[in-house]
């Protein structure tokens, strides 16, 4: 078990900013898989160049609703395919996505 905080910039039709979340990663089926539970999510728009924390974040307790209505504990488990120290590898939604712990605070 362990945290985990994470920052999509985007740029387009509706604008530029940053969509973030933050919460748990759990180990599940004897460490072949991971479930991810999203405690807090929030959204900054505009140009800042790193994703700020929470309270740098808009519209926060609607965003915070929004996210936790589309957020769905038993969808939110996916396979492990690296894991060695502080740096693990699992698949979401047909990516593989990288973690590295980098021992900082938040984003």
């Amino acid at each position: 078990v362990g945290t985990m905080a994470a920052g999509v910039r985007y740029e387009g039709v509706a604008g530029k900013g940053w969509l973030c979340t933050e919460g748990v990663v759990e180990n599940v089926e004897g460490g072949e898989a991971v479930r991810i539970l999203w405690e807090r999510i929030w959204w900054a728009p505009g140009d800042a160049k790193r994703p700020p924390g929470p309270e740098g974040g808009a519209l926060r307790g609607f965003v915070q609703g929004l996210g936790a209505l589309g957020f769905v504990p038993n969808l939110s488990v996916f396979p492990v395919t690296f894991l060695e120290g502080d740096v693990a590898a699992f698949k979401f939604q047909g990516f593989t996505i990288v973690v590295a712990r980098d021992g900082s605070e938040g984003l």
